[in-house]
């Protein structure tokens, strides 16, 4: 057996487009593993020029809004690893910028 037949195919990038594209690809999404996981809940889309802004809550905190902004070039993978990465606030809504 070859050893190039032994690799795992990466995935192919997500391309998630379209406010219905996020709402379905983050809605009741789980982050976190043990006692940080959570399920997301999308609260509201809203489109500002090119991009959107995601607002999401964990579903055990409605009130710990996170609020996403994404552009067409946004992958769903890197939305995703930085909501897992990211700091907990201070109780404020917190702001992840991933349109640049």
């Amino acid at each position: 057996m070859h050893a190039a037949s032994l690799a795992v195919p990466r995935p192919r990038p997500v391309k998630v487009a379209s406010a219905d594209d996020w709402f379905f690809a983050l809605d009741q999404q789980p982050i976190g593993t043990g006692p940080d996981r959570r399920v997301l809940q999308v609260l509201g889309i809203h489109r500002d020029g090119g991009g959107l802004w995601i607002q999401l809550a964990p579903d055990d905190d409605p009130f710990a809004t996170i609020v996403v902004r994404v552009s067409a070039a946004t992958q769903l993978p890197d939305v995703l690893h930085a909501l897992e990465h990211r700091s907990h606030g201070d109780g404020r809504p917190e702001v992840v910028d991933l349109s640049g």
